[in-house]
């Protein structure tokens, strides 16, 4: 800190080489845990061909209605993003009709 602070006033620069670290999405999404994981498994094994909808049951018991209608892939990508390792969300996902 004394040493940032000297060259403040000397106006030297300070320069610190820093990696970069690129992170594809599906990494960033990807969690350690094992409900993660067999979350994962669990909607990669539905069927492509319906479509789907997707809802939360909450401690309280309440249902939150996250997507209707929409496709697999679109579900699995909703799922993935809204999954928080600390609280992880307990959905009810349903096969709705044919795409």
């Amino acid at each position: 800190m004394i040493t940032f602070i000297k060259n403040i006033f000397n106006k030297k620069e300070n320069t610190t080489v820093t990696e970069e670290v690129v992170m594809d999405e599906r990494a960033k999404m990807k969690s350690t845990s094992m409900t993660y994981h067999y979350l994962e498994m669990y909607v990669s094994a539905l069927p492509t061909m319906y479509s789907y909808d997707v809802r939360e049951e909450l401690k309280s018991g309440t249902i939150i209605t996250h997507c209707v209608n929409v496709s697999h892939e679109e579900m699995k990508d909703y799922v993935r993003k809204v999954y928080i390792e600390s609280h992880p969300p307990k959905f009810v996902i349903t096969a709705t009709m044919e795409v």
